[in-house]
């Protein structure tokens, strides 16, 4: 009910409030967090370790309502995060160690001089919290005891030990003291270690003791410290619980959380305005704005100029797919409209489909599909002067795909046929329809082959003149074919990526095109477009698979494929003769095939070392695909873009980024 309450009252201040002030709401609230750790590490200090040790809860408290409240009203932000870690380590840290620094101080005792080991404390939960910050993994579990935690095992103690209640002078001899400096020791490691710790996260959908059976064990255990105990030490009792419970419930997630499987999407978001959304192109292609990342540094330029940024003996590839007019509509007697959204062709090679004169198959979205029980669906079109009549007959369902037969008169080829009849798809986020500027301006100006249902919008920004400033440079271009899919726009919706499905899309590239990126490995590889870096990326992983089974008969790539290959290290350009071995073999000019490729953090990219892209929507596999390159950086490349008025998604600005060991 806590919860619920506090979502409506941001979700009004989300519609009422001044957007730069609603920022600061979570850094208010982390304010207290660090006022706390400041009041509290004063307490300490004067050993009155009992008020130290409430302040202390009440910074731990606040911690949890400040990232609870950025979440909320999405307004995460670097700023609110670095000021989260200076709190944390003031109050989970300065003052817990000043606690138990005049505790194995009061002793008269050699043990003593064991209070200088209790200021370790901060140093280890800073470089905690430092490898929590630039770890984007999630989930399951936390990696390492957390700061809070290890806070509250000596909040516990404190309680226990300035309650002049509580007779346990005993507890508190030289041999306890001494156990305590261990103890201490023991949480420092830990709290830095990759140890994966339990995470009390139910599931609320369905609360069975089936769906949260640990989460009820850990639970039931608590419950029985607090009734044995009822004194305040039992925080301490329940956080060493927590401890030894993680040890033996988690270690079966140890290999979850080093796989890119375990990353949490909500690492990959970020506050983007509809009004930084660029709705149409500029009228020149080349003046978009050019944001460069290299060796750690951002700078701003225009696109014209990229010619100039780029390595002097860089090969750059580019993805010479085609938009097609993938909309058709069609007027039912009734007066209803139905779309057909043609996706890719059904068992058939794309440029054979559209090479077809009478008929052919796809597999098309349907867009009010309820009003088309049943029966044909027929338009007139008119190609060069030729009334041609075209039929779409729907068969079997395909996820939330359907099966289409298309059929038409008039010899013409269904290039033609859907060039005429239909309408040029737009990314969904430009909430408009198409007009006609966009059959030019959503299509690279080197754009060959049909087959995209979306364009490789890093190419937008390339005009003749670019291209002839890259020659004078001697900057090597070459040009390959991956047929991008609507699954380019399906968001992540899974809480990790590893329940994601990644899209298919179809390959193609030429003898030549890997001869080229073959003979430039030594120097710089730069493709135009996360479709460029999937297609030479996924060469790479047939030519791993052909080093297990020369005698594959075509390339596939599945969506995990490389985080079970990454083991075998197979050579970049013995992996790529693999392929041109492969293909002699089958004798063939051209490697046709499809990927499922997820590049994520973690990923290891074996062919290139930089990418021009363009700003991509949160939460999205592109983004994955760039962080993989650059690592957090991406954060302060999107912040800079953000505060310097850079326009976002596919008619937006674009990045070089430039890496010498891509991460």
């Amino acid at each position: 009910m806590t919860l619920s309450f506090l979502h409506l009252f941001f979700e009004n201040y989300n519609m009422t409030i001044h957007q730069s002030f609603k920022r600061q709401i979570p850094n208010l609230i982390t304010l207290g967090n660090l006022t706390c750790g400041v009041i509290a590490s004063y307490y300490a200090a004067q050993g009155v370790g009992d008020l130290a040790a409430y302040f202390i809860i009440g910074g731990i408290f606040l911690d949890f309502f400040d990232g609870l409240a950025a979440r909320l009203l999405g307004v995460a932000s670097p700023v609110g995060k670095e000021l989260d870690s200076l709190a944390d380590v003031v109050t989970s840290g300065v003052a817990p160690a000043l606690i138990l620094f005049n505790i194995i101080y009061s002793t008269p005792e050699w043990t003593a001089n064991l209070r200088y080991l209790a200021l370790l404390m901060p140093a280890f939960a800073a470089y905690r919290l430092a490898k929590f910050n630039l770890d984007t993994r999630q989930s399951h579990s936390f990696l390492g005891l957390p700061a809070p935690s290890n806070a509250l095992i000596w909040v516990g103690i404190a309680l226990a030990y300035y309650n002049p209640n509580l007779y346990l002078d005993l507890l508190f001899s030289n041999t306890t003291l001494i156990g305590l400096t261990i103890l201490s020791l023991i949480t420092d490691i830990l709290m830095v270690s990759e140890l994966p710790m339990f995470s009390l996260k139910f599931n609320f959908k369905e609360l069975s003791w089936k769906k949260n059976r640990i989460q009820y064990i850990f639970l039931i255990g608590c419950a029985i410290i607090i009734a044995l105990t009822r004194q305040w030490y039992a925080i301490t009792l329940i956080i060493l619980w927590y401890i030894l419970f993680s040890l033996l419930t988690q270690r079966k997630h140890a290999s979850m959380n080093n796989s890119p499987k375990s990353i949490a999407i909500a690492n990959y978001d970020y506050p983007l305005p509809d009004d930084r959304i660029a709705k149409f192109p500029l009228e020149q292609r080349d003046h978009s704005k050019l944001l460069v990342y290299q060796n750690g540094n951002i700078s701003e330029s225009q696109f014209f100029h990229i010619p100039e940024l780029l390595p002097s003996d860089s090969l750059l590839v580019f993805n010479d797919t085609k938009v097609i007019h993938a909309r058709l509509f069609f007027q039912k007697a009734t007066g209803s409209t139905i779309e057909v959204f043609c996706l890719e062709p059904y068992q058939m090679a794309v440029s054979q489909a559209f090479e077809q004169r009478s008929q052919c198959t796809w597999t098309c979205f349907i867009g009010n599909n309820k009003k088309w029980k049943e029966g044909t669906l027929s338009r007139e079109i008119n190609i060069n002067g030729q009334h041609i009549t075209l039929n779409a007959n729907r068969q079997q369902a395909v996820g939330n795909a359907w099966i289409v037969d298309f059929d038409w008169d008039g010899g013409v080829s269904f290039a033609e046929v859907i060039d005429q009849a239909g309408v040029i798809p737009l990314p969904p986020y430009l909430h408009r329809e198409a007009v006609s500027s966009d059959n030019e301006r959503y299509q690279t100006v080197y754009a060959r082959y049909q087959g995209s249902v979306a364009a490789p919008t890093a190419g937008l920004h390339f005009t003749p003149e670019v291209f002839n400033a890259l020659q004078a440079r001697h900057i090597a271009t070459d040009f390959i074919t991956l047929h991008v899919g609507a699954g380019t726009f399906k968001p992540v919706s899974t809480d990790t990526i590893g329940e994601h499905e990644m899209h298919v899309e179809h390959i193609e590239i030429a003898r030549q095109n890997i001869e080229c990126i073959l003979q430039h490995l030594p120097h710089p590889v730069i493709p135009v477009g996360t479709t460029s870096v999937r297609t030479i990326e996924s060469v790479y992983w047939f030519g791993v698979r052909l080093s297990q089974n020369p005698n594959i008969d075509a390339m596939h790539i599945l969506q995990w494929d490389p985080y079970e290959l990454e083991n075998l290290h197979i050579d970049t350009a013995e992996a790529y003769r693999n392929v041109l071995q492969w293909m002699d073999s089958h004798q063939l000019d051209h490697l046709y095939g499809d990927t499922q490729l997820m590049i994520a953090p973690g990923y290891k990219y074996h062919v290139i070392s930089g990418l021009v892209t363009n700003f991509h929507q949160p939460k999205s596999t592109l983004l994955l695909l760039v962080s993989a390159l650059i690592g957090d950086a991406w954060r302060q490349c999107y912040r800079y873009a953000l505060d310097h008025q850079f326009r976002f998604l596919s008619y937006g600005d674009s990045c070089l980024f430039l890496v010498d060991n891509p991460t």
